[in-house]
């Protein structure tokens, strides 16, 4: 969509723009408030915005869109190349800055960068960054000191002149593209004076390599001591070991006296000197024995061992869970994917009407299990489990900067080792949703602080539901985006408000599917 007051200009963008392959122009608007209504009704995945326009300019219309669509990528098109235009247009959320100089092989680097998730700014744009030796005259030109940027983040800005687009700068440097997102943020957060304030990308990178640190005590190092064979509280003779993670084991095992195959968890064998490890453990117990529905397995038994080890008792369910399922299928049909989803989201709003955030909520602690032909959904694994209200143990057992959950699914405030409500554990369904409707998780890299930073600071690339197979409805894209709001005052509120959303969504598509027979 293109957003520009001046007729010839919009009339070359236009012409530039259509040359690109897969490009397609779905809108063109003069102003910023018809530029507001237009992104409403079209969901456009790009906007060239202007700066200067009547009655609403670019900058307050980006932060219009960007505050309802933080799913549209916005790149500011503008004559406009002082500091003041620039910084204030990323603070409103543009995802990219081109100078009205821009060639269509520069306008189609810039596209290419923000659908993927980065943020862009234009050769002429790195150029006078590149230029700049010394602290400029106030609102004499975009740039800051060049002296705040380090050498690869120059030399990603000398690439961006050469005319390289965003894969061959990640390619020529031998960088993962979540690595060169991270490198291109901190780049437009310093050139836009950002380098201390608190939400900046740096200070933002800053907190979350400290909180990250603070946690890899948590990652296990030895191996379980209870054998195979071996009987606990007098009934339960354990068979194997069916699962690990990085605070506790799962074993399958027989109870003598019912011949009855159950399952039961137990901690890591490192962390059983942690008093509120253990503490913890016992609280998950309390919290889903407390729990009886049909989406949540059961809890029955909670004991310790001879030697001390604390462990709990469930119900043993024979199946695959949804990340086995993803890895088998790719991506689910949507009438699938919703069926799962409303079952996980009954199974939320009883945890969270009983005071408990689940807090580690991913695809593989979704049980699926065929019930009288029907694929049910079982939440498993309250591991790190919390209790809004605290009365499952009577103390605090939260500690400040504290983390705990799988990265690729964490919300940016529990990234950041903020306090947490439920919002985050939706937050957490959103990124379950995107993996199923596309076969790939929002965000990805090749170590855990990427992918956290990535959750704190970007929006998922829409790219998947642009292709031409992609079947996802405007309704289930909005609500999914939503969903991934980095704000948690702009998510769904509730687990039973996403489940009616859901709900409405499939009868839209099954009513759709009847009236086309």
């Amino acid at each position: 969509m293109i957003a520009e007051d001046q007729i010839v200009m919009r009339i070359g963008l236009r012409a530039a723009l259509q040359k690109i392959p897969g490009v397609q122009i779905v809108g063109e608007v003069g102003d910023g408030q018809t530029a507001i209504d237009m992104a409403k009704e079209l969901h456009p995945a790009v906007i060239f915005m202007d700066v200067s326009m009547p009655q609403l300019d670019g900058i307050e219309a980006t932060r219009a869109i960007k505050d309802s669509q933080p799913s549209i990528r916005i790149i500011m098109f503008t004559s406009k190349d002082d500091e003041k235009a620039f910084s204030d247009s990323l603070s409103a959320g543009a995802d990219g800055y081109c100078l009205k100089s821009a060639t269509e092989q520069q306008l189609a680097g810039a596209i290419n960068a923000v659908m993927q998730g980065a943020t862009w700014l234009d050769s002429g744009v790195a150029s006078k960054v590149l230029r700049q030796k010394k602290a400029p005259a106030e609102h004499d030109t975009i740039v800051r000191p060049l002296l705040k940027f380090s050498k690869e983040q120059r030399q990603i800005l000398r690439l961006i002149v050469r005319g390289l687009d965003f894969n061959e700068i990640a390619k020529d440097l031998q960088k993962s593209t979540a690595n060169l997102k991270l490198e291109l943020n901190i780049i437009l957060s310093l050139l836009r004076g950002g380098q201390n304030e608190p939400d900046s990308a740096s200070a933002t990178y800053r907190r979350l390599k400290d909180v990250l640190d603070s946690a890899k005590q948590t990652c296990p190092d030895h191996l379980p001591t209870i054998e195979i064979g071996q009987v606990l509280g007098g009934k339960y003779v354990v068979e194997a070991v069916i699962g690990e993670g990085g605070m506790s084991i799962v074993y399958q095992a027989k109870h003598t006296l019912l011949n009855k195959t159950v399952a039961i968890k137990m901690l890591q064998v490192h962390l059983l000197t942690d008093t509120v490890q253990v503490k913890r453990l016992e609280n998950e117990a309390r919290a889903a024995s407390s729990i009886n529905h049909p989406n949540i397995i059961a809890v029955h038994d909670f004991g310790v061992t001879d030697d001390g080890q604390p462990y709990f008792v469930m119900d043993f369910v024979r199946g695959e869970n949804l990340a086995e399922m993803l890895h088998r299928e790719k991506k689910l049909p949507i009438k699938v994917c919703l069926s799962i989803l409303i079952q996980v989201c009954d199974a939320l709003s009883a945890l969270h009407a009983a005071g408990i955030i689940h807090r580690d909520l991913k695809s593989s602690n979704i049980m699926l299990v065929q019930e009288k032909g029907v694929l049910s959904a079982k939440l498993v694994d309250f591991g790190i489990a919390k209790s809004v209200s605290g009365a499952a143990s009577g103390q605090n057992l939260t500690i400040a900067g504290e983390i705990f959950g799988s990265p690729a699914y964490m919300s940016p405030e529990q990234c950041l080792g903020r306090p947490v409500d439920v919002r985050s554990d939706l937050y957490s369904l959103g990124c379950i949703l995107y993996q199923v409707l596309t076969g790939k998780i929002p965000f990805d890299g090749d170590e855990p602080l990427n992918i956290m930073w990535q959750q704190v600071h970007e929006v998922p690339s829409t790219l998947p539901f642009l292709d031409n197979d992609s079947q996802v409805p405007i309704q289930l894209r909005t609500a999914l985006f939503e969903l991934l709001n980095k704000d948690p005052d702009k998510r769904f509120q509730s687990a039973d408000r996403l489940k009616f959303e859901f709900e409405t969504i499939l009868h839209t598509i099954e009513l759709h599917a009847q009236t086309t027979k």
